[in-house]
């Protein structure tokens, strides 16, 4: 499972937090090049040693790219926590980053090659038509749109904008983003997904 994220912000200011995640399935013939993206993020994230600010806009690229793909958005669950205590803020946001999903992510072993191409003297990459994304996130204050189930695609839409003007209002404490399958080559099935994430609701 491949996952970027920045070093917590300390918590210091007399503010409510918010900690929440959001999961989304994607299905699609035209979901694979978004894997190519979150790999790109998910180096420029390592590279930039947990700046919060450069995490923060790998997201906002990702989020707007997620915003275009409307059209393959599959399911999505939400989560979400409210802190007025600074320390229990801090544990729940340490639990939070450090596993953003409790569950397993399971993966299939695919193998590089098709098998039946090979045989006509092709190669080929499998491309999956499955792509889970998971995005974990702590900040400032409370945003409505982010303590909503999201059971329709304009939820989703509203949590999607909102996580975008977080980073533009610098709000972040925290960031993660998860996603699978982890690169070309491997494949995610729905049955995987079904079975490893019932919250998931059909949008």
């Amino acid at each position: 499972m491949d996952s970027w994220y920045d070093l917590p912000r300390k918590l210091s200011r007399p503010t409510s937090i918010t900690g929440c995640r959001i999961l989304i399935h994607l299905a699609g013939k035209k979901v694979a090049p978004l894997l190519g993206l979150l790999n790109a993020k998910a180096r420029e994230a390592l590279e930039a040693e947990g700046d919060l600010d450069l995490v923060g806009e790998g997201l906002v690229e990702i989020c707007q790219r997620l915003l275009q793909a409307e059209t393959d958005w599959h399911s999505a669950a939400h989560e979400s926590y409210i802190f007025d205590d600074e320390d229990e803020a801090a544990n729940y946001v340490d639990e939070l980053l450090a596993d953003c999903n409790p569950k397993s992510w399971m993966e299939e072993s695919t193998a590089l090659l098709d098998r039946s191409s090979t045989e006509l003297g092709l190669f080929s990459i499998p491309i999956t038509e499955n792509l889970l994304i998971a995005i974990a996130a702590a900040f400032e204050g409370r945003v409505k749109s982010l303590e909503t189930n999201l059971t329709d695609p304009t939820s989703l839409e509203a949590a999607l904008t909102a996580l975008i003007k977080l980073h533009e209002q610098g709000k972040f404490q925290s960031l993660q983003v998860q996603f699978l399958p982890t690169r070309l080559g491997k494949k995610l099935t729905s049955k995987q997904i079904s079975l490893n994430f019932p919250e998931l609701v059909k949008l």
